[in-house]
């Protein structure tokens, strides 16, 4: 009886601890959509997405894992930049500002309603979604 009543709080607290590693902000969702940028620009589009709970932005000029700074502050991960959010007077999240080294970019949040597919190298609107299409993006 001692056994079975060991095995089940050992079987307990391994199971709590590794319930517990994993955290997903639940936040993050409302700075996920795709953002256009002006023409003339390094890149005209960028999706920002998660993946497994980290928040991550995609374009044409690479992919960066986001890392929250403070409240709507994000550094790029892989290169050592920084991506801003802001909001409407609504608090609903409109814009982003992403810096890079020589690039300083503002691009404005798409109205939900296109759908988007994502794609281990990148999230693609449903319009460029092709299955023979194995090109890597660069």
């Amino acid at each position: 009886m001692k056994r079975i009543v060991l095995l089940i709080m050992v079987s307990g607290l391994s199971l709590s601890a590794f319930a517990g590693e994993v955290k997903i902000d639940s936040t993050l969702q409302e700075f996920t959509g795709r953002y256009v940028f002006p023409p003339g620009g390094p890149t005209t589009e960028a999706q920002v997405g998660l993946d497994q709970g980290s928040l991550f932005i995609s374009s044409q000029i690479g992919a960066s894992t986001l890392q929250r700074v403070q409240g709507d502050m994000f550094s790029l991960v892989e290169y050592n930049g920084t991506a801003e959010f802001f909001r409407n007077d609504k608090g609903k999240v409109t814009r982003i500002r992403v810096i890079v080294q020589d690039i300083d970019a503002t691009g404005t949040k798409e109205e939900a309603g296109a759908k988007l597919y994502f794609h281990p190298l990148r999230i693609l609107p449903r319009t460029e979604l092709n299955m023979f299409d194995i090109n890597v993006a660069q």
